[in-house]
């Protein structure tokens, strides 16, 4: 009996060894409850921080990496990132092939410009005279006037002028390119110093040329093919590949610039038309590639590029296309490589009707103030040429009655100013005399001088047409210039 009741009391109070487990899952489930609510929140952060390595166009998981949602940049930051980490990695080092890989996942987590908040980019027309408009393209960091003629900063800076200067002429906006900022300075490098409006001062909005039309011009140092270029670069030989996916990273990640211009194939004019109908065909491709890229992203635009030489029935097929994937703004291109004047008007009126109404149309590498009136007067809103401070380095200046060669012994000694009218101290507060001095004595404010006033003349033309179109009298200031410019030329 009393062996039977010990036996029933030691079955009813387990032993410590019995007991010992039972209280360590207790203290264990309650630590894995805290270290599991800790990796959750850590989880939770690091989504929060680094959803924009993944793609945004694809619905993004809570808690779980989703490694096809990634660029194929940021796949190798991660891919990177995880060698680095991973038990039994060799401790103090990162492989070679890593650096800019683990450098590209720092610059997306640390960069401010890229976690600015969302905001719309609307483009409103307040004035219709004919086919010219004028009205306002609004960027996150200004509004542009349109139509906009853009000063072209090769590198990131207008050569010869400082930021002041450029915007003091009325500038909105500056062009930026590509293809020179990923040689040099390079691109990740811009990206580390803060982006390209921190590295050049430039707090206004900025575009980029995709850098397509400068690779295309290395006949003899690129390969072309359907996954896009490789080319030698023209400073120290060095390759590099530039596909519609990387002409995108450059340009909205590396860059962070304010309108984004997709990679495409511009052949030099004139050509057969099989090579501009592949050239156009390929250039769709890599449109509908660079919008994948570029995804949902609510601070900056993507344009897309018409192209099609002067070939009326391609530069259908491209618009139309384009217009049925959709783009932030479109982009006349191909054009001003050589072609007369009258087959790019002829041109011009065949491809800008097929244009939304209500996105705004750039055309791209024009030019003389003529051809902006023209142009105008055809329905497009947004310009970019080099000829106003090109034409400056070289002695010109530019005005209603056409170009002003200053090299010329007929203003040795003319006192006049070159227009006393525009609010710019080149333009007003010099003589030509004294111009044509520091132009035949390669003085360096000599180019100064003339690109300033070039830039302020083409803007206060933009402003000029601005002011037409809302009085409705721009077909009147239209004739009037043709005539001006006509009497000029003969």
């Amino acid at each position: 009996m009393a062996r039977d009741q010990r036996r029933d009391r030691r079955a009813d109070q387990p032993s410590q060894a019995r007991r010992a487990p039972r209280r360590r899952n207790r203290h264990d489930g309650a630590e894995d409850a805290r270290v599991r609510g800790e990796r959750g929140r850590r989880a939770e952060r690091d989504l929060r921080r680094d959803r924009h390595l993944h793609h945004p166009g694809l619905p993004l998981p809570r808690g779980r990496w989703a490694l096809d949602q990634f660029s194929p940049a940021a796949l190798d930051a991660v891919h990177a990132h995880r060698r680095l980490h991973r038990p039994g990695a060799r401790q103090g080092g990162v492989r070679p092939r890593d650096r800019a890989a683990l450098s590209l996942l720092f610059l997306r987590r640390r960069v401010p410009l890229l976690a600015e908040p969302a905001v719309s980019f609307p483009f409103a027309i307040d004035a219709t005279d004919g086919a010219a408009r004028t009205g306002a393209l609004t960027t996150s960091r200004g509004v542009i006037r349109t139509p906009a003629f853009m000063p072209v900063g090769t590198a990131g800076g207008v050569k010869g002028l400082s930021v002041a200067q450029v915007k003091s002429t009325g500038a909105d906006i500056m062009l930026a390119n590509t293809y020179h900022l990923m040689l040099r300075p390079g691109a990740e490098r811009v990206a580390r110093l803060g982006g390209l409006h921190a590295f050049s001062s430039w707090d206004g909005p900025i575009i980029t040329d995709s850098g397509g039309y400068q690779v295309m011009s290395l006949a003899k140092l690129r390969t072309l093919s359907e996954t896009g270029v490789v080319f030698r670069s023209h400073i120290d030989g060095a390759a590099y590949e530039l596909t519609p996916e990387r002409a995108v990273e450059i340009q909205a990640d590396l860059l962070g610039v304010d309108i984004i211009m997709q990679l495409d194939e511009c052949p030099a004019l004139p050509a057969p038309r099989a090579e501009v109908e592949t050239a156009m065909e390929r250039s769709l491709r890599w449109a509908v590639r660079c919008k994948r890229a570029f995804g949902q992203r609510q601070t900056q635009n993507l344009f897309a590029i018409v192209q099609g030489g002067v070939d009326e029935s391609l530069r259908r097929r491209s618009a139309e296309a384009l217009v049925a994937e959709g783009f932030d703004g479109y982009a006349v291109g191909g054009l001003a490589v050589g072609e007369p004047q009258a087959e790019m008007l002829r041109t011009l009126d065949a491809t800008v009707p097929l244009l939304p109404r209500e996105r705004p149309r750039y055309l791209m590498g024009v030019g003389k103030p003529i051809d902006l009136v023209e142009a105008v007067a055809r329905g497009i809103d947004m310009f970019d040429c080099v000829i106003p401070t090109r034409s400056g380095r070289h002695g010109q200046a530019w005005s209603d009655a056409g170009p002003i060669n200053l090299k010329n012994a007929r203003y040795a000694e003319d006192r006049a100013p070159l227009d006393e009218g525009l609010d710019c101290p080149a333009s007003r507060d010099y003589s030509k005399a004294f111009l044509h001095h520091l132009v035949k004595s390669e003085e360096l404010f000599a180019q100064v001088a003339l690109s300033w006033h070039n830039l302020a003349y083409y803007q206060r033309l933009m402003q000029r047409m601005r002011e037409a179109i809302a009085a409705r009298a721009f077909g009147d200031f239209a004739a009037a210039f043709r005539e001006r410019w006509a009497r000029a030329a003969d």
